[in-house]
């Protein structure tokens, strides 16, 4: 029987010059993906090993805190916006819970989130814990579940996550996440990384400022864009404010607050694309969200 063209479904090699081999694109990204794990898990390792000698300064989580936030920008085209709260709240003097929502607009689509995290932190020396999150815009969701980890070195931290996402256009797989951040004081942070994900690969860059207001302590102000495959570009600017017992901005990252974890338009990053049906089209479109 004649055919033009491969079949839909697999190709089984008979012989040993048949066999497909890895392209060079996926070849990089399961290097990332592996690098990302690594990253985890000797983020762990460091820290719980330097936890078991050296006393920390402070619990995990010095009080129950809130965080609220709230931005706006564009993706590609489009506009965005926001709406953020994390509550970060002490379990024990080692370990702490993190709850997350968010709800928003992209692309005139409701948009809407959640999350949930058990960590142990020493706010000395480094951060590990476990999530789950989900997110939507419109009807079209991803989720998330996995490891996150954070080393703390003076004023530079690095962090990461690994796991497994799942999509409902059938895009599941493994997913990572690279994050190095710097305090040149101790109320501003800029930060750049990566992510890794099996519906596209982006990285981003952020800063998030706090100008210490007597009136309004808790109010930073932050900025994140990003840019990666598939024409995945955007910005999101806005105004965070923090409830609880810190003061500096690095003190109520590493002692309240928490890094979000939803997979929707948020600082420091969008963190996944959705696919949609193209009014009109017949082909798929990417919408970042």
């Amino acid at each position: 029987r004649l055919c033009f063209e491969l079949p839909s479904y697999a190709l089984v090699a008979i012989d040993d010059a048949s066999p497909a081999r890895l392209s060079k694109g996926k070849v990089f990204r399961r290097a990332r993906l592996m690098a990302a794990g690594a990253a985890v898990m000797a983020m762990a390792t460091i820290g719980l090993g330097q936890a078991g000698t050296a006393r920390a300064e402070g619990p995990a989580v010095t009080g129950p805190n809130l965080k609220l936030d709230v931005g706006g920008g564009f993706f590609a085209d489009d506009g965005a916006g926001l709406a953020r709260g994390i509550f970060t709240f002490p379990i024990g003097e080692n370990f702490g819970g993190h709850i997350e929502g968010a709800a928003g607009y992209l692309d005139d689509d409701f948009a809407w989130g959640g999350g949930a995290m058990a960590f142990w932190r020493d706010p000395d020396v480094a951060m590990f814990g476990i999530f789950a999150s989900h997110g939507e815009i419109d009807e079209d969701g991803t989720s998330r579940y996995g490891a996150a980890g954070s080393l703390f070195l003076d004023r530079f931290d690095i962090g990461g996550q690994v796991g497994y996402q799942s999509h409902e256009d059938g895009e599941d797989g493994a997913f990572g996440r690279l994050e190095l951040g710097w305090y040149p004081t101790d109320d501003v942070r800029i930060y750049f990384g990566g992510d890794v994900n099996p519906v596209t690969d982006f990285g981003f860059a952020g800063i998030e400022f706090r100008p210490g207001f007597e009136a309004l302590p808790g109010m930073t102000f932050f900025l994140d864009g990003q840019a990666g495959e598939d024409d995945h570009s955007g910005v999101l600017a806005g105004v965070r404010f923090y409830f609880g017992e810190s003061t500096t901005l690095i003190d109520r990252h590493r002692r309240d607050d928490f890094t979000p974890i939803v997979a929707l338009i948020k600082a420091p990053n969008l963190d996944y694309l959705t696919r949609k049906k193209g009014e009109g089209e017949n082909e798929m479109m990417y919408e970042v969200i």
